[in-house]
This record gives structure tokens, C-alpha cells and sequence, in this order.
């Protein structure tokens, strides 16, 4: 099972198609928990849409990006 582990490929965690801060922020930290959880890095947050002014103001505040 260990060597499964290190093979695994990248595993998005995305909210919704238009992403609100709510939806983001949840991916963010559902990713970070799962790699905890797992002891990987496999799971990797991402974006569905197109950030809106909000969601860009708190991820700069954080100094944070998440990929499309």
C-alpha cells in the first residue's frame, strides 16, 4: 500500500464552477487535510472559474494562489 501512495497522481479538490471565497477557502483547506490525513501531497486545491474581486483581495491578503 505504501508504494501506492507515492505513485498517485495529482487529486484536485475544487468547490463549484463559479467560486465564491466560501468555495475556495474550502478547497484550500480540505486539500491541506487530506494530505495531512494521507502523509502526501497528492491533493492539490484548484479553481473551477474566474476569481472574483473578493476571493483575489483575501488570497493576496494570505499570499496564496490557486491554479485554474
Amino acid at each position: 500500500m505504501e508504494g501506492y501512495k507515492e505513485k498517485a497522481k495529482e487529486i484536485m479538490v475544487i468547490g463549484h464552477k463559479n467560486p465564491d471565497t466560501d468555495s475556495i477557502c474550502s478547497a484550500i483547506c480540505y486539500a491541506d487535510l487530506k494530505n495531512k490525513i494521507s502523509g502526501t501531497d497528492n491533493y492539490v486545491p484548484k479553481r473551477a472559474g474566474h476569481l472574483n474581486e473578493e476571493t483575489h483581495f483575501v488570497l493576496n491578503i494570505l499570499k496564496m494562489y490557486v491554479h485554474r
